[in-house]
């Protein structure tokens, strides 16, 4: 049953093969054919034209002087006579005598010939004495190509005929000589592989041969002898799976080394948050120890001791709100207590809050905002958490000498934007995605000193999403940075009867120094 079943198939692959051959053979050869017959064809009716061409020159060089003494005695009779003896030619179409003046003296046409102008001749006659040289007339002479037409259509013919009969022969030629050296050995070479396609041990081709066939009967030899290296191939089997094996060891390689970046970055939050609560938390035990002990008595003194602690508190809190806020807004629970506020009284009290960390160094803090004053709908504390997280991060990153711009504008769309810009270290671009994630803090020599919890700007980004609006940075390292929170228009109100102190129309601006 399998050796009826692969027969047939090799039967195809042979008349495949064969007609492949044939259908390139036999277009070869006609191609060839054919540019030979059509050289052959060219050169023949060119021969055959140039002879006309030059007979019809004959005639009108003979005809031009046998007419000079006729013409001249005004024997109309021999002239007739000797063009209806130059008409009787089958290869003149036309013959005629005109006067010097142009007009036609006398014309004999042949019915059935076909006139070729191109074939046509004009010749002076001419009459000589001791006078001089007169000019009788001109003999005109049209030649009919007819004889060379049908000369090249019975051409034609018998070639066509005779290129039938030619390519016939040929392809049973190269059929034959087809079957003698491909088919043969194809023959051979399908035994073979069917022996393999069966499970027998097929022996190995002989090579006689220093052609194409020899090198497929030598390919086929040489792949026989690869399909016993079966052990090679397991070892090449074995290095693709230890190639893979490294490759997902580097995958999980990859995965272990982020996850120590991530612990990493956790590693330096709860540092940063170590520092940042240590710190108030000394100056709040300090300065309590002081104010138990009874040393300090100076009223001033104690005030001051006083609102250190309450700022040292203030501190304490705003980092702990910080914390609840991002961990809610990451669980999905953060909430909005919605009310009304006046944009303006919002920036002077943020502005105020950080007053004393500013003037101690000694930077210029400014707010700018129109003459009208907005009215915004959204949660009060969490308004001013981002207000205060923007300045407090200008305040820290600026330098001695430094200014901070707080300023409110209204949006294209109807909007509000709320923008905090400084003059301070700036962020790299390569850095500006990170900043706004989590626990993340820009590595340099001054950041490292000012440390801080990488909540600041995460955050605010977090809660201007919450009120439905976005945040936006801005940065160039060594020149400053600008942070805006846009507000959508849907919670910003406009009322023309809240006014800021000041002509109306300017900005008004608040200094600290």
């Amino acid at each position: 049953m399998p050796q009826d079943e692969s027969q047939p198939a090799s039967t195809g692959i042979r008349r495949s093969v064969h007609s492949r051959f044939l259908g390139a053979y036999i277009p070869a050869v006609s191609v060839t054919l054919a540019f030979f017959i059509a050289v052959f064809e060219i050169f023949t009716y060119r021969t055959a034209v140039s002879d006309l061409s030059q007979k019809a020159q004959r005639i009108g060089t003979n005809l031009s002087v046998v007419l000079a003494h006729p013409l001249a005695r005004s024997d109309l009779s021999s002239v007739t006579a000797l063009l209806n003896n130059v008409i009787q030619d089958e290869d003149v179409a036309e013959v005629a005598v005109s006067r010097p003046d142009k007009t036609t003296l006398h014309r004999e046409m042949r019915p059935d010939a076909h006139p070729n102008p191109s074939l046509s001749v004009n010749r002076p006659i001419k009459l000589g004495s001791d006078l001089g040289t007169t000019t009788l007339g001109t003999v005109h002479i049209i030649m009919s190509d007819s004889r060379v037409t049908s000369a090249r259509r019975s051409r034609l013919y018998f070639i066509a005929f005779l290129s039938v009969l030619l390519l016939v022969a040929m392809a049973i030629v190269g059929s034959v000589v087809y079957r003698r050296t491909i088919g043969t050995s194809l023959n051979q070479l399908i035994q073979v592989i069917n022996q393999t396609e069966h499970g027998s041990d097929a022996k190995e081709l002989t090579v006689q041969r220093n052609d194409e066939i020899g090198e497929v009967f030598r390919a086929f030899n040489r792949m026989r002898d690869r399909q016993r290296q079966h052990d090679q191939d397991l070892d090449n089997v074995r290095a693709g799976l230890e190639k893979r094996v490294r490759e997902r060891t580097m995958e999980l390689k990859s995965a272990h080394d982020a996850a120590l970046s991530a612990n990493r970055t956790k590693s330096q939050f709860l540092a940063n948050m170590s520092h940042e609560f240590r710190t108030p938390l000394n100056s709040i035990i300090g300065f309590s120890e002081i104010l138990a002990s009874g040393i300090v008595s100076d009223p001033k003194m104690l005030t001051e001791y006083a609102n250190d602690i309450r700022e040292s508190g203030q501190h304490l809190l705003t980092l702990t709100n910080d914390l609840l806020d991002l961990s809610k807004a990451e669980a999905g629970k953060l909430e909005l207590h919605e009310s009304l506020m006046d944009v303006t009284s919002t920036i002077e009290a943020c502005t105020n809050m950080v007053r004393n960390s500013a003037q101690e160094k000694g930077l210029t803090v400014s707010i700018s905002v129109p003459a009208s004053s907005p009215t915004i709908s959204g949660d009060e504390r969490k308004i001013r958490q981002m207000i205060l997280n923007l300045l407090s991060n200008a305040v820290k990153y600026t330098p001695q000498g430094g200014t901070i711009t707080l300023s409110s504008r209204p949006s294209p769309d109807g909007g509000l934007i709320l923008a905090v810009q400084d003059t301070g270290i700036g962020i790299a671009q390569k850095d500006q995605e990170r900043v706004l994630q989590p626990f993340v803090q820009v590595n340099s020599a001054y950041t490292r000193k000012q440390a801080g919890t990488g909540l600041g700007l995460p955050l605010v980004r977090i809660l201007a999403e919450l009120h439905g609006g976005y945040l936006t940075l801005s940065s160039t390292p060594g020149s400053g940075t600008l942070v805006s929170i846009h507000l959508p228009a849907s919670r910003v109100q406009y009322d023309s009867r809240i006014t800021l102190t000041g002509s109306p129309g300017k900005d008004s601006q608040l200094e600290t120094k």
